[in-house]
């Protein structure tokens, strides 16, 4: 998953992420210090999973 290189590689040491299965799910854990640098991970992870469900989306309509 395009998540699990910045997860394992993260752009700054303010903040920390974890990446697991739960079930069918996958879940993402971020923790902070500070609240800017929560919320920009927040944003960080969030337009990567989108651009990864975009790209999921097309792939399959392409298959059908």
């Amino acid at each position: 998953m395009a998540l699990i290189r910045e997860v394992e590689n993260p752009p700054s040491y303010r903040s920390r992420a974890v990446l697991h299965l739960e079930g069918d799910s996958v879940v993402l854990e971020i923790s902070s210090n500070d609240l800017s640098s929560f919320r920009a991970a927040i944003n960080s992870y969030l337009r990567l999973l989108a651009a990864t469900l975009s790209v999921l989306d097309e792939t399959k309509s392409l298959l059908e």
